[in-house]
C-alpha cells in the first residue's frame, strides 16, 4: 500500500494496481519515457504511509533519512546506516530554510554553516572575499508566462512587443553576475547542443513599431516569486525595458499560495524552473511537466528535437529569459566537495575536518 500511495498520480487517466506480489502500471496510453520518469522523478523514490499520522515521515532510500520536518522552516537527515552504498561519513544534517542570501552570505562569513545557497550578487561578493564558491553548469531557467486567459495579453503583437523590448544580455551581465547565459530556447547549450540558434537580440525598434500598430498599449501586470530575490530584480528590469517601447508594466509579487491558484491576478509571470537532465530525453520530460513542452517521444536528433522547441515557443505563452546556475558557498570545515555539473551535491561523500581544540590552544600560546 504505501508503493501505491509513493505513485499516486503517475498515471492520470490509467490506473496503478497492486495484484499479489505483482505491481500493474496501466498508464491508457504510450508512454515510452516511464523507465526515466519512475527511476528519476523525486517524488517517486520517498516511500509514504498509506494512511499518514500526523508526525509520520516519508522514508526514502538515498543516503539520509528524513527524521525532523518543521515546513518552511527546518528539517533534520540522519545518515542512513542501510543506504545501498554504504553509510555517509556525516552523521547528521540539519537544514535551515527561508533564508534570503544575505543572511546566508552572513553565514558564511561569521562560519555559521557549512553551505549554503547564494544569489548570484551574493556569490560574486564572496569571491571577491575569497571565500569558496562552487557553480554548476545553467541548470535552471529564468522566463515569462503570459495567461492567455486574460484579454489585454491574446494580442499576439502585444506579446511580440514585449519580448523584442527584453535586454537579455544586460539581465545575464548585470543580474546573474554571469553565471549562466541569455536564454532563446528552453534547454542550455550544454543539454542540447542548438541553443544558440534561438534568437535573443533586443529590437525596439520593432517593438514600438507594433505600438503603432495597436494604437493604445493597455496596462499589463507583471508578478513574481516574492521568495526569489533573482526573479524580483529581473521582473524589475523587465518592466523598464518595456518602458522604453511604450509598454507599462506594474511589477508587484505573487500571492503566497500562487502556483495552486487557478487565477494569480496577473497577466504575465516571472518564474524560475530547474531543467537539468542530465540527458536532453530527461530534459524534455522535465520541461513537459514544469512547461507544459510536448516532446512527442523521444528526442531522437538534433534537427528535429529543435523544431519541436520552435513550434512550442511560437506561441509566445512561454518567453525563456536567461538559464542561470545553481550557486553554493562552501565553508572550509567541508572537504571532498564534488558535486555533479548539473547540480547533484552529493553530500553523502563529504566530510568535515573538525580542528583538534588541544592542538588550537598549544598554537594560541606565544
Amino acid at each position: 500500500m504505501e508503493v501505491l500511495s509513493a505513485l499516486e498520480g503517475v498515471a492520470p487517466g490509467g490506473s496503478v494496481r497492486l495484484i499479489g506480489d505483482t505491481l500493474e502500471i496501466n498508464m491508457g496510453r504510450p508512454r515510452p519515457d516511464l523507465l526515466v520518469t519512475l527511476a528519476t522523478e523525486p517524488g517517486l523514490w520517498i516511500r509514504r504511509p498509506a494512511v499518514p499520522a500526523a508526525d509520520s515521515l516519508p522514508l526514502g532510500t538515498g543516503p539520509f533519512r528524513l527524521t525532523d520536518w518543521q515546513p518552511g522552516r527546518s528539517a533534520v537527515l540522519q545518515a542512513n546506516d542501510d543506504y545501498w552504498d554504504g553509510r555517509p561519513y556525516i552523521d547528521k544534517i540539519e537544514v535551515q530554510m527561508g533564508r534570503s542570501s544575505r543572511d546566508q552570505l552572513l553565514d558564511m562569513q561569521l562560519d555559521r554553516a557549512d553551505v549554503f545557497e547564494l544569489d548570484p550578487s551574493e556569490a560574486r561578493r564572496a569571491q571577491q572575499e575569497g571565500k569558496r564558491v562552487w557553480s554548476s553548469s545553467a541548470v535552471e531557467l529564468l522566463y515569462l508566462r503570459f495567461d492567455l486567459n486574460k484579454p489585454a495579453v491574446r494580442d499576439r503583437r502585444l506579446r511580440e512587443a514585449v519580448v523584442d523590448s527584453i535586454d537579455r544580455s544586460a539581465i545575464q551581465k548585470v543580474l546573474v553576475q554571469n553565471y549562466g547565459e541569455v536564454a532563446g530556447g528552453i534547454f542550455p547549450q550544454w543539454l542540447s547542443g542548438y541553443s544558440f540558434l534561438f534568437s535573443t537580440a533586443i529590437n525596439l525598434n520593432r517593438a514600438r513599431q507594433l505600438g503603432a500598430e495597436m494604437g493604445t498599449w493597455p496596462t499589463l501586470k507583471l508578478g513574481y516569486d516574492s521568495n526569489d530575490g533573482l526573479a524580483r530584480q529581473s521582473a524589475e528590469r523587465v518592466a523598464v525595458n518595456a518602458r522604453d517601447a511604450g509598454i507599462t508594466l506594474q511589477v508587484s509579487p505573487l500571492p503566497q499560495g500562487w502556483w495552486r491558484m487557478p487565477d494569480t491576478g496577473t497577466d504575465i509571470r516571472l518564474q524560475r524552473v530547474r531543467i537539468d537532465g542530465p540527458t536532453l530525453d530527461q530534459a524534455a520530460i522535465e520541461a513537459a511537466s514544469r512547461l507544459g513542452f510536448s516532446s512527442g517521444g523521444e528526442f531522437e536528433n538534433s534537427e528535429r528535437n529543435y523544431g519541436q522547441e520552435q513550434e512550442f515557443l511560437a506561441s509566445l505563452t512561454v518567453v525563456p529569459l536567461v538559464y542561470v546556475s545553481e550557486l553554493a558557498g562552501v565553508g572550509p570545515r567541508v572537504k571532498d566537495w564534488l558535486p555533479l555539473p548539473w547540480g547533484g551535491w552529493r553530500l553523502q561523500d563529504v566530510w568535515l575536518q573538525v580542528e583538534d581544540p588541544e592542538r588550537s590552544r598549544r598554537a594560541e600560546k606565544p
